[in-house]
Order: structure tokens, then sequence, then C-alpha cells
């Protein structure tokens, strides 16, 4: 009995040593902790909030970029992600435009995502924005 129990372990075992899992990441409210180039995060502006939601049934991003509301289409496969042209508001905030492009710029680049410790994190060639649940 216990080497048909260990044959059947090992074999669910060798079946799923090939899956990889998607983390999920979509339909849950983030907000930016830092973004820049990977070991040189910036933190996000005191006073300003830079939000995004990934919604699976629409295949949509969308959120705040700091001053603007933006949106885009999104493709998630395994662990590669990427996005469509953004679309957005056009407000001048004074103080927070630098930030808004370099997120945008960031996000629009998009390769990767992983989840980890609770984060999303998104990377794009050397840049990497960091979220929080919020």
């Amino acid at each position: 009995m216990k080497m048909l129990l260990a044959l059947l372990v090992l074999s669910v075992l060798s079946l799923t040593a090939g899956c990889t899992t998607a983390v999920v990441f979509e339909d849950i409210a983030w907000v930016l902790e830092s973004y820049g180039e990977k070991g040189n995060q910036q933190p996000v502006l005191e006073d300003s909030e830079i939000t995004a939601t990934f919604k699976s049934a629409e295949g949509m991003v969308d959120g705040s970029a700091g001053c603007n509301r933006y949106f885009a289409e999104y493709e998630a496969k395994g662990d590669e992600l990427t996005l469509g042209m953004a679309g957005s508001t056009m407000m001048w905030c004074e103080g927070f435009m630098n930030q808004e492009k370099a997120y945008l710029d960031i996000l629009q680049a998009a390769e990767t995502y992983q989840v980890k410790d609770g984060k999303l994190q998104i990377s794009s060639g050397d840049n990497l924005l960091i979220f929080k649940h919020q």
C-alpha cells in the first residue's frame, strides 16, 4: 500500500513538474509603491497615488497615473505581459508630470510580471514597477 501511494505521488509530481501557473494579479486594485531602474527605485511622490486594475473580463487595465486617468488593453500569458497603446485624460498637475510620464512609459513597455511577497512587480527592460494591494 505504501508503495502504491508513493508511486501515485511521484506520478502526480511528474505530471505537474513541467506546468507553470500564472500568479493571480487580475481583478485586484494595485497601488504603486516605487518605479524606475531596477536597484534604483524611486518612491511615489507624496500627495500622489498611482493605481492599476487589470480587468480580466475586458482585457483592460485602468487607473490613475498620479494626475490623469489612463486605460489600455493588455494580455498576460504565463509571466509575460504586453499592453496596447494607452489612452489618458490630458490634465496638467504641476510637479507630478515627470513621475506620470515615467510610470506610463514603463507600464506601456511591460514585458513580464510576477507577484512576490504579495506585491505585483512589472518589469520592462531595466525598469521595474512595484505595486501593493490597495
